[in-house]
């Protein structure tokens, strides 16, 4: 945990995030986690439904590119569009994505 923190302030001073930092992005992937259906967990992406609406969302580059919005409704996303949510935020998909696969074992 102290190394997750020690990781984000140095992305932080040195501009290591590579996707820019987005509020709403941040509340719609709370969102999803609170209040969305799970439906796989894969390598790179975990898909999330909610609303009628798929969201794939990146798990690889822990931190700087993680957690980021890759598809949505199965659409890729172009880079530009590529957003990340807060540091919390992130580790909070970490915690749940390790749960899935810990539930998926037994």
């Amino acid at each position: 945990m102290f190394k997750d923190y020690l990781c984000h302030i140095g992305n932080t001073i040195f501009g290591m995030y590579q996707p820019p930092f987005s509020k709403e992005w941040d509340k719609t992937l709370n969102q999803l986690l609170d209040e969305g259906e799970c439906l796989f967990v894969e390598e790179y992406t975990a898909a999330f439904w909610l609303d009628g609406d798929v969201y794939r969302v990146w798990l690889k580059n822990q931190w700087y590119g993680y957690a980021k919005l890759q598809q949505f409704n199965e659409n890729p996303l172009p880079t530009v569009a590529h957003v990340r949510p807060r540091f919390r935020t992130m580790r909070r998909l970490h915690r749940f994505v390790s749960k899935f696969h810990a539930e998926a074992v037994h």
